[in-house]
């Protein structure tokens, strides 16, 4: 089958015209339509795992593979993908309401409500809700003169609909349609469209039957007014700082948040506290902000329906009269005179009009890995960065492309600039990175301040939703700004908060506890490296991973996500060696151990050999056979096997002087038992290296396949040099592979035995091991010389083998000669 795979992308590509991404796209279409899912799930997959990045319909398309294969768990999880990639996908979601269970075919239905238009798909979406206790169901288009939609709801009531603003309102009764599609005996449906009154302030669209509202959508104002215009409130004096809380959902976190801010201004009573409760749902939020709203510089904005983010901030700064402002979300953990110290940070250069702090949550601010959201560990943990932070960033502020308004300074100057928060961005994302950006067109600069730190929890309104609505929002930004997406590309790769990272990290992790330094490149022994940190992490001893990378620098990285992840050091001169020592020798380390000898430069071997700590060689490759590496290993206190081969092949290699210091960290799940043999049929190809020789090696397999048994029976199950050149070859290749998604593609593209372990010796790699799990026979190069005993139906190959001796061995013991 993988000649005709090949040769369908080829027919579709209509001889390069189309990229291949799209030609596989096709060609898993067209095989969809002719039944062949196992045909159009290799296709699809493929299609997932190159580049340009996949969207939703791609995981679509190998969802319905999936399912066409019986793997309804792994189509149910693509489905997943796609409506986390893209929400509001109807193909997506009318899939998962057919075939999903529980929550899952929850959100689906209530996707389908609001989007799809076949009458049949929401026929059976209103009547899975009506069996859950659903009375009404509606959905609505805003425009920006109308509002058009539907509804259906039971007989015996009716429906109004409502656009509520600031000013005119607008209330209609439907009249039923008795010929509406969705109309039954027991329900009533109309459509209706309803002219929206002009208006610069957002707008509330409502349904309601007899039992209130059953239908709520934000509206953006569409009579643009963005200056900030005074409309209610106490107003602040000029130089103190408005602090802007809008509350909705979590009562303890805003509570946390509310308890630190009234002590800040019992300390300063400069500053002002305005909190916009946008509706907020708990019961017990109402009483304690009343409570809270007591205090002489605290005042409470109570917004009579859901506004929404955008429009409760644009509330509180309008209160705000002529004052600078400090947007602060109510789940943060604010340090002390974070207020003062922010609005400072304006000082440190000319026009800088918006200042934001580091936190574990703040997009590119985010500590101490940027550009993700770092687990909080708590208060104590907060104030304790924020107290380094202080102390070692002093004075420091470093220019970002936007901020994060989950705590963000604006000057009075820049806000009179810039105007209100734009409300054309869908439920609170990407609406602070806009109005940065409309700033700097303003001839204002965002800073980051890195000697403050701010906890913040982060993405509790939307929980799951996040992704989707980032994807959907940063269209309408690129709209805007084309030049952004690029902008953070570049702020990614120079990153020029890492020095300052760097410094927290440096002094916030001498006062953790010993742990062991693993020393390896980036490459595929590095690989190797991670899982090494992971089993020993699993045994409760924390991994600090000296990764060397290209331009000779070593970045020290904690293995678990958490400190340090900035810490960088180069090894081309004395000093950078010798800055490099002081560092570790700073670090609270147990133990040394060195995977990937051929990425220890000497400088490098010196600065290790120079620490007083145990050393541990790790038997990843052939690398540290090297004869220079003899005194290394007279002084190493373990070498460590990862696998009964790499065991057996270091002790023939160091003779019987040396073996006694080597000790066995095999993973568990590594040894099996089979009573099958490799079976006539598809050959699995995992490689790992992505180099010239396993290329070459490929090909030569798949030649003596054809020549031998007839057809190609292999596929290539991972990333080579050149797929393209194999799928030319009638070779399919799925591309780069997890080793969790071996099991799956081994069962989807029928594979009957597994070869992978070949080239030079490799030992511990995650995705060998993977292959080798798989509960099917493998072929494998023996490293071990015959001493390692293998599994029942396994074929081991003499290391020693040439490429055409292990392309017929392989042909044999598939073919079964």
């Amino acid at each position: 089958m993988e000649t005709a795979l090949a040769a369908s992308v080829k027919s579709e590509s209509c001889g390069h015209e189309t990229p291949r991404h799209q030609a596989l796209e096709l060609a898993a279409t067209a095989a969809l339509a002719r039944g062949a899912y196992d045909e159009a799930f290799a296709l699809a997959d493929r299609r997932c795992r190159i580049r340009p990045p996949p969207e939703a319909h791609c995981y679509v398309l190998r969802a319905e593979a999936a399912y066409g294969l019986g793997d309804r768990k792994g189509a149910l999880a693509d489905l997943g993908m796609a409506v986390a990639i893209s929400p509001d996908d109807i193909n997506a979601n009318r899939r998962l309401f057919t075939w999903g269970r529980g929550k899952a075919q929850e959100v689906a239905t209530a996707a389908l409500i609001a989007a799809d238009r076949q009458p049949k798909t929401l026929r059976k979406c209103i009547a899975f809700l009506r069996r859950r206790g659903r009375r009404s169901f509606a959905a609505a288009t805003i425009l920006d003169d109308a509002v058009r939609g539907w509804a259906v709801w039971p007989r015996d009531d009716r429906v109004e609909v409502t656009i509520a603003g600031e000013g005119e309102s607008v209330t209609i009764v439907l009249d039923p349609d008795p010929f509406h599609p969705l109309a039954t005996h027991s329900l009533r449906a109309a459509a209706f469209r309803l002219a929206r009154p002009r208006s610069s302030q957002p707008q509330m669209i409502t349904l309601a039957d007899g039992n209130g509202s059953f239908l709520s959508r934000h509206a953006a104002e569409n009579e643009r007014a963005l200056a900030v215009t005074p409309t209610d409130g106490p107003k602040t004096g000029a130089g103190d700082v408005a602090v802007i809380v809008p509350v909705y959902a979590d009562y303890r976190a805003t509570r946390t948040c509310l308890d630190v801010l009234v002590r800040e201004l019992d300390r300063d009573p400069r500053h002002r506290v305005i909190i916009v409760n946008d509706a907020a749902p708990d019961p017990r939020m109402a009483p304690y902000l009343a409570r809270v709203g007591e205090h002489s510089a605290v005042t409470v904005l109570t917004n009579e329906r859901n506004l929404g983010f955008v429009a409760s901030v644009n509330r509180g700064i309008a209160a705000a009269g002529n004052s600078s402002v400090l947007l602060l979300n109510a789940d943060t953990i604010p340090p002390p005179r974070f207020i003062e110290r922010l609005a400072a940070a304006t000082t440190r250069g000319d026009r800088i009009g918006i200042v934001v702090p580091l936190s574990n949550n703040a997009e590119m601010t985010s500590f101490p890995l940027p550009g993700v959201a770092n687990p909080l560990a708590g208060r104590a943990e907060a104030r304790r960065l924020d107290d380094i932070a202080a102390r070692v960033n002093a004075g420091k502020v470093v220019d970002i492309p936007a901020g994060t308004g989950f705590c963000m300074y604006v000057s009075p100057e820049c806000l009179e600039a810039t105007g209100a928060l734009h409300d054309r961005y869908h439920r609170g994302y990407l609406e602070d990175v806009d109005f940065c950006l409309r700033a700097r067109e303003h001839g204002f600069r965002a800073v980051c301040d890195p000697s403050v730190y701010v906890g913040h929890i982060g993405s509790r309104s939307f929980r799951n939703e996040k992704s989707g609505l980032v994807l959907r929002n940063f269209r309408v930004l690129d709209q805007q700004f084309p030049g952004y997406a690029g902008e953070c590309g570049a702020f990614a790769a120079t990153d020029p908060l890492r020095p300052a990272r760097a410094a927290i990290e440096a002094a916030a992790i001498a006062e953790r506890g010993p742990a062991r330094l693993l020393i390896a490149g980036a490459g595929v022994v590095g690989a190797v490296a991670r899982e090494r940190a992971r089993q020993v992490m699993a045994g409760g001893e924390p991994v600090i991973l000296a990764e060397v990378r290209s331009g000779g620098r070593v970045a020290l990285i904690a293995a678990d996500g958490g400190m340090p992840q900035s810490m960088a050091f180069g090894l081309d001169t004395e000093r950078a060696r010798r800055e490099l020592a002081t560092a570790l020798g700073e670090l609270p380390l147990s133990a040394i151990e060195i995977a990937d000898p051929a990425n220890v430069a000497g400088g490098f071997l010196e600065v290790l050999l120079g620490i007083d700590l145990p050393l541990d060689l790790l038997v990843a490759d052939a690398a540290l056979f090297d004869p220079d590496w003899s005194r290394v290993i007279e002084r190493a206190r373990h070498m460590i096997a990862p696998s009964r081969q790499a065991l057996h092949f270091a002790r023939a290699r160091l003779g019987r002087s040396s073996a006694a210091n080597i000790i066995l960290a095999e993973t568990t799940g590594a040894t099996r038992t089979r009573a099958q043999r490799a079976t006539r049929g598809k050959l699995g190809i995992v490689p790992v290296r992505r180099s010239a020789a396993e290329l070459g090696l490929i090909g030569e397999i798949a030649g003596e396949f054809s020549e031998t048994l007839g057809a190609p029976a292999v596929v290539v199950l991972g990333e080579t040099l050149d797929d393209e050149r194999l799928m030319d070859r009638g070779i399919f290749v799925t591309g780069k592979v997890a080793p969790e998604d071996l099991l799956r593609l081994t069962r989807c593209h029928r594979v009957g035995s597994i070869f992978t372990g070949f080239g030079p010796p490799l030992f511990g790699h995650p995705l060998i091991a993977a292959a080798l799990s798989a509960g099917l026979p493998a072929a494998y190069l023996d490293w071990s010389g015959g001493r390692a005993t293998p599994n029942a139906g396994d074929l081991p190959i003499k290391s020693s083998a040439s490429s055409a001796q292990i392309a017929t061995a392989l042909a044999g013991w598939v073919g079964g000669a």
